[in-house]
């Protein structure tokens, strides 16, 4: 019979450390740029709201904690790519509800909140132009430094006034995002904002883009579609491969695969950021993408982690001052 010894390991009565590499232990360097990869973190539905959900034990969301989420980020995975989707500025999302002064006084203070985060991009909705008619959005954000896209807005409602993609290059890649306005769910509001064909808007994009010399490897969109035009979008073949959406309905799987791409549905009222990992294939030649998504109220998981964090962090400076952490001074006589 092998023994402990004869398999590489150590009896427990000569050593009682396991073996452990330290090297496995050590922490990656968090401004080294991302290998082969796109780290998003995005949020959607906000509906207009400012504090947290008033969850009773562990209330989720808030502008506030938002802020300091993304500043804790920053620090901790420069490269990452922070999104704002639709309906971030209103709770006005069926199309028929009144809209009053305070509705507007109050996405101007979201937007000027979101702005402060400094996002890459703010893929407005329905919901947004319905408290910001799209040309006053369009000013507004401006003022505030807010890259704005909307990729299937017409010139007829100020669609010139929005950039129509976003552009991320990795290992020679790029993945080009998009913003698909969803259908208005009123005649007074399909007047006011204008779509293009969608299936046509997106593929004039990414032709203009081929014709430039610029070939997108990955189409990712924001939308505040539902499913009517998504069902639509589908059976017409829109040519992207991640379709971020609104939250779920009951019944519904939040990430599932539609006929030639991936939807993955959206946490609601703005409780939680989603982080999606786009990365390249390096098991073939074909250069092929691949896809890791997950949703956590990151206002519970994300904090604990980034304090555990932290706390790694001062054990690193410790023993890099000569001191080592693992031995402490117990009781008065210092034993």
């Amino acid at each position: 019979m092998p023994t402990l010894e004869s398999l590489g390991g150590t009896s427990r009565r000569s050593d009682p450390r396991p073996r452990v590499d330290p090297e496995d232990w050590e922490l990656p360097d968090p401004k080294a740029p991302s290998l082969g990869a796109i780290r998003v973190v995005y949020s959607q539905d906000n509906r207009g709201e400012l504090e947290a959900c008033g969850c009773p034990g562990a209330p989720t969301g808030g502008m506030a904690r938002r802020l300091s989420l993304v500043r804790m980020m920053r620090q901790l995975r420069p490269d990452t790519l922070l999104l704002e989707g639709p309906s971030a500025l209103s709770p006005h999302v069926l199309g028929f509800e009144a809209v009053d002064g305070r509705d507007r006084a109050r996405a101007d203070m979201v937007l000027r909140t979101l702005a402060l985060t400094e996002p890459a991009a703010f893929f407005p909705g329905q919901a947004d132009f319905r408290v910001m008619a799209p040309r006053q959005l369009a000013s507004r954000g401006r003022e505030l430094g807010l890259r704005l896209v909307a990729t299937n807005l017409s010139e007829r409602s100020g669609g010139q006034l929005y950039e129509r993609f976003l552009l991320r290059t990795v290992d020679q890649k790029t993945v080009v995002f998009l913003g698909l306005v969803g259908g208005a769910g009123s005649q007074e509001q399909s007047q006011l904002v204008q779509r293009d064909d969608t299936i046509r808007a997106v593929q004039r994009t990414l032709d203009g883009l081929r014709a430039e010399g610029v070939k997108p490897d990955m189409v990712v969109a924001l939308t505040d579609a539902d499913e009517r035009d998504l069902r639509a979008w589908e059976s017409a073949g829109l040519q992207v491969d991640l379709l971020l959406t609104p939250p779920a309905r009951e019944g519904q799987e939040p990430i599932r695969m539609r006929q030639g791409w991936l939807q993955v549905s959206s946490e609601p009222l703005g409780r939680a950021f989603q982080s999606i990992d786009l990365h390249f294939g390096r098991g073939g030649d074909d250069g092929s993408l691949q896809l890791s998504t997950f949703s956590e109220r990151l206002a519970d998981i994300e904090s604990k982690y980034i304090h555990e964090l932290f706390h790694l962090r001062g054990l690193e400076a410790q023993e890099e001052a000569g001191v080592d952490p693992r031995e402490a001074s117990v009781g008065l006589d210092g034993k």
